[in-house]
């Protein structure tokens, strides 16, 4: 039973420790090398999935300037753990969109609404979807 308990208490402490240097990693800003510019080539509006890509590739030209906007900030830490995740629905990085009624659907919901999510963060709603993939989305 000793074994055990010795066993169990490395375990929680390797796994404090290795928390910590996750928060700790997620805390670091990463600074653009350059200051903010009055014009640029391209314009990326959304920094969901597509509009992070399409920014990234975009950049690949050493010659050309791109400016990524996004409404909403960075990832919590809840969005690394796909249970935790969904705790994010209806909260800063969640959009909050209702369905319109329809008499068909969402029936057991309030007005007949269903929330509809959609990240507002950077990543977009691959932030808040507890890494599920959806087709066409």
């Amino acid at each position: 039973m000793d074994a055990v308990r010795r066993v169990l208490n490395q375990y929680l402490k390797l796994s404090s420790v290795l928390f910590v240097c996750f928060l700790l990693h997620k805390m670091v800003r990463y600074k653009g090398a350059d200051r903010p510019r009055h014009t640029y080539d391209f314009v990326v509006v959304g920094g969901g999935t597509t509009g992070a890509v399409i920014a990234a590739r975009l950049s690949e030209v050493p010659s050309v300037s791109v400016l990524l906007i996004e409404a909403g900030g960075e990832p919590s830490v809840l969005s690394d753990v796909p249970m935790l995740s969904t705790l994010q629905f209806n909260g800063a990085s969640d959009w909050q969109y209702k369905t319109s009624p329809d008499g068909a659907s969402c029936l057991g919901m309030v007005g007949g609404r269903c929330s509809w999510h959609r990240g507002k963060v950077i990543g977009g709603t691959s932030v808040i979807n507890a890494m599920i993939y959806n087709r066409g989305a």
